[in-house]
């Protein structure tokens, strides 16, 4: 028997350890001490939750939710089911901390986390505002918890922090938990706000690099905002197409939480390396709930050989045309042809003019627009030009012209078909 300073642990072995030897032993709670602080057991199959709140549905109602995480969890890990027969750990979801520690349930060497903490069979959990919030820190911790336990380990902050928040994004509907959600409307995630981490970032011109996001060092998780950059990074890189693949493999690496880790994933996706951050600057200039990578990749627009005529789709991003222009340039861009823009649980068909029904970055959505991308600099597509069915516009920028439909890139999925635009130079 080890001792610590506060609550003993258990040092004999148990069907958890023949999981992952390497995990400290289990605290030994002395359940009549934590009865008489007016601390409430909920055993579950994975969990027994112990909080001092009372009358909480909400609360009550997480041992079956981490219950059916262990599920989802196993199913993004590759982990067979069966391996988790005997993995149970206690969660502590805590309103009043001094009753905790009175109770023996929080040692002393435990670090003075922010709102969530885990370590080897335990998780702490501050209560937070909101039903929802206090039941994602739960699987966030838990998702930590797992990968630990599972994997061996959950790889350096970035990777540790940013795979937590992602697959602590949930739906609770039903009695079905879903975790991996991807949340298109803040009220899905209330108080969770990391996209408008990132927007406010934006408007304060402090956006990150991919290589930023590296290496915040752990001392500034003490922050919410390096847990948004570490999300934002990890939604982006499991969904870019030039990296997704590589980011599966990293699964397989988690225990190895040095730089290392970070070097060789860096070495894989060297070779479309300036694609990935020039793409990244875009998912960040357009960052909103639910955005999806995918749609923030520049590709080819369809040409007819020999003429300056484009098939623009419209459930893609911005299209390039091999057009360069210079400022100053006048240009006649027409668009023709319908195609089906789905909002709210209902196709409508749009032109180039767009639908006014809605509208999105002050512009009706279906309406055709024009950038222009300079090499790499994306700011030219950040800050584009209204075409609509027919317009003479005037270049801002040198560089290559761009084409894309105005739509959320969260909401792109439903889109089909395309206009067919044809440019030429103004006489």
């Amino acid at each position: 028997m080890t001792l610590i300073a506060g609550p003993q642990l258990l040092a004999q072995n148990t069907p958890m350890q023949d999981i992952n030897p390497r995990m400290q032993p289990k605290l030994d709670i002395d359940e009549e001490r934590v009865k008489a602080n007016g601390i409430r057991k909920l055993p579950g199959q994975h969990i027994d939750l112990y909080t001092d709140l009372r009358d909480r549905s909400d609360v009550d109602e997480l041992v079956i939710v981490f219950d059916l995480a262990v599920k989802e969890w196993c199913d993004y890990f590759n982990v067979e089911i069966q391996k988790t027969a005997s993995y149970r750990l206690s969660g502590f979801v805590i309103e009043d901390r001094a009753r905790f520690r009175r109770a023996g349930l929080m040692p002393d060497d435990l670090p003075d986390f922010l709102a969530g903490f885990n370590r080897g069979h335990e998780m702490w959990v501050y209560l937070q505002p909101g039903k929802y919030y206090s039941r994602h820190l739960l699987l966030h911790e838990g998702t930590h918890a797992f990968m630990q336990w599972f994997l061996g380990g959950s790889g350096p902050h970035w990777y540790s922090e940013g795979m937590a928040e992602k697959l602590a994004i949930h739906e609770w509907k039903d009695g079905r938990l879903k975790l991996n959600f991807r949340a298109t409307d803040r009220n899905q995630v209330e108080y969770w706000g990391r996209p408008k981490i990132i927007r406010e970032a934006r408007t304060a011109n402090r956006l990150k690099s991919i290589d930023d996001v590296f290496d915040i060092p752990s001392h500034e998780y003490r922050q919410v905002e390096s847990y948004a950059w570490s999300w934002a990074l990890c939604e982006f890189m499991s969904q870019h197409p030039a990296t997704c693949d590589d980011f599966k493999t990293l699964t397989k690496k988690c225990k190895d939480s040095t730089a290392q880790f970070t070097v060789e994933f860096a070495r894989t996706i060297n070779s479309n390396r300036a694609a990935v951050d020039r793409d990244w600057q875009i998912f960040l200039g357009e960052h909103d709930y639910g955005i999806e990578a995918k749609h923030m990749v520049i590709q080819e627009a369809d040409a007819e050989a020999g003429k300056n005529n484009f098939l623009i789709h419209a459930d893609q991003g911005w299209q390039r045309t091999n057009i360069n222009v210079d400022k100053g340039d006048l240009l006649k861009i027409q668009a023709g042809g319908r195609f089906q823009i789905a909002h709210v649980n209902r196709a409508w068909q749009s032109e180039a003019g767009g639908v006014t029904i809605e509208y999105y970055r002050g512009w009706p959505i279906g309406m055709l627009l024009a950038g222009v991308l300079n090499e790499n600099n994306v700011q030219g597509l950040l800050e584009p030009i209204a075409v609509g069915l027919k317009s003479e516009i005037e270049m801002t920028r040198d560089g290559e012209l761009c084409f894309r439909i105005n739509d959320s890139p969260a909401r792109m999925d439903d889109n089909e078909g395309c206009l067919q635009v044809s440019v030429e130079a103004s006489k």
